[in-house]
């Protein structure tokens, strides 16, 4: 077998594993990454790209501000026991000192965002500026290696053009200046000739596509090695302390050797049946994720082979969601469900939660009524709004819609 060694191995090239790499290398070491499939990016890629920092240094800028105390309450609040305190207070000191230490030292950009914390009624909740958005990225700038990034969520690309989280808010609720944003967005992608020969993906990066680009360009830079369709297939372990993995690359196993260590950043479990029902609550379904399928847990299993401890594995990011028959995966509604005149029901069509909730506590209370929840709206809503994949009626009439909507969308002229 062939052998490779390094200081520190980095398993899965998502926001968390390319952050550690450009970390690592920041203080000397050599470090590889590897990624089981052959695009770059895995979940993070495809997500908003957001990430929730609070006492940042970026919401200065809006003459902001934050205390540890009222971060530290908030997090107690809504993590409750699950978690230490010394553990929390650790994301609370550490997180701010990350992110500044990341814009220091690579390409990775954040704009502070008057995004409300998930539950801001709670003591210590804000808001708005803890949450921050990844800035815009010339994809240019990454040579060929952007036809190897992992492209965004189909939900987040609007005629082929990509568009901010902001951006998306103020299309979703046709605030002023929504209809600026598509036709500037659309001149610019289309008279984009050059890269239009090349591919239908957009130069212009946003959301998690602009942060794993970020970090992209940081790797090439600094000369990180990377190695696509490369799996790990288990951990080395050497007198109780993981030495290294085997990694199945192009279909050879080759053993890497990390002096240093080796760190585990390759998704969760979402696309695993079997994991899926030993841990989530039930009844649950691969098909309700929006993530892009390669997500099986590998991380987690190599790990308890070698003796660690899981938990909090019945945790996720829930949110409610809609799969249109043949997509690869669903779309979540993190908005609409919240816009005026939509309402989530049972097969009863009673109302049985909050859709102004954050998504993650709708997508948890759904759990009481997984296979016979409902979105209901009316022609009203239909004609002004874009409801899961549904643009709104004024540019998207009934009439053009795909055989495979008929299947999950109904119409009627009553809720009788």
């Amino acid at each position: 077998m062939e052998n490779h060694e390094v200081d520190v191995l980095v398993i899965g090239s998502g926001a968390g594993g390319l952050t550690a790499a450009i970390t690592a290398h920041e203080y000397g070491g050599d470090v590889l990454v590897v990624e089981k499939s052959g695009e770059y990016g895995g979940t993070s890629a495809t997500s908003g790209g957001g990430i929730w920092i609070p006492c940042n240094h970026l919401m200065e800028k809006h003459g902001e501000s934050d205390t540890r105390d009222a971060a530290l309450t908030y997090m107690k609040e809504c993590i409750g026991d699950d978690v230490t305190e010394e553990r929390m207070a650790a994301f609370v000191d550490n997180a701010p000192k990350m992110l500044k230490s990341t814009e220091d030292k690579s390409d990775v950009k954040y704009i502070a965002t008057p995004y409300a914390d998930y539950f801001p009624d709670k003591p210590g909740g804000k808001d708005g500026w803890r949450t921050l958005d990844p800035v815009p990225f010339n994809a240019g700038k990454l040579g060929k290696t952007f036809m190897k990034l992992r492209g965004p969520h189909p939900q987040t690309i609007f005629g082929g053009f990509t568009i901010t989280i902001p951006e998306a808010s103020r299309l979703i609720t046709r605030a002023k200046g929504w209809q600026f944003i598509i036709m500037k967005q659309m001149i610019l992608y289309r008279l984009d000739i050059p890269m239009r020969m090349r591919t239908k993906k957009h130069r212009r990066l946003t959301a998690g596509n602009a942060l794993v680009g970020r970090c992209l360009k940081t790797m090439k830079k600094r000369g990180i090695k990377s190695w696509l369709n490369a799996g790990m297939k288990s951990l080395i372990e050497t007198d109780g302390r993981v030495t290294g993995a085997i990694v199945e690359k192009d279909g050879v196993d080759v053993r890497v050797n990390a002096k240093r260590g080796v760190i585990l950043a390759a998704g969760g479990f979402e696309s695993n049946s079997e994991m899926r029902e030993k841990y989530l609550p039930g009844p649950t379904d691969i098909a309700w994720s929006a993530t892009p399928g390669t997500n099986m847990g590998d991380a987690h299993r190599a790990a308890e082979d070698v003796g660690a401890n899981l938990t909090l594995m019945d945790g996720a990011w829930w949110g409610p969601s809609v799969r249109v028959p043949g997509s690869d995966r669903s779309m979540v509604m993190f908005a609409e469900r919240a816009l005026p005149g939509v309402y989530i029901v049972n097969g009863k069509g009673e109302r049985f939660l909050n859709e102004g909730a954050s998504y993650d506590a709708v997508g948890k209370q759904m759990q009481a009524h997984p296979n016979d929840s409902w979105v209901v709206f009316d022609g009203r809503v239909r004609k002004r709004y874009a409801v899961g994949p549904l643009y709104p009626g004024s540019v998207f009439p009934d009439s053009k819609w795909p055989q495979s909507f008929h299947e999950i969308i109904y119409k009627a002229d009553t809720l009788e």
